[in-house]
């Protein structure tokens, strides 16, 4: 349970496709709270990122994105 004025960060590594729609997550640093952690690869899963270019192609990808909780 996440109780009001609680902290933590994470690490998460975040997959996509060329469309820049996060279809894989994973923690890869953890903040030590499951709640925290659970609640960032819920957040980052509904993200859409932009995409890398190749020859003016997009193309997927992973990304590692830091998630700062401060209650």
């Amino acid at each position: 349970k996440i109780t009001a004025g609680a902290n933590g960060a994470k690490a998460v590594l975040a997959r996509y496709d060329a469309n820049g729609t996060v279809m894989e997550t994973r923690v890869h640093k953890s903040s030590r709270n499951v709640d925290f952690d659970r609640a960032a690869l819920r957040g980052v899963k509904k993200w859409k990122i932009n995409p890398s270019e190749i020859n003016g192609q997009a193309i997927g990808g992973e990304a590692l994105v830091d998630v700062v909780f401060r209650l």
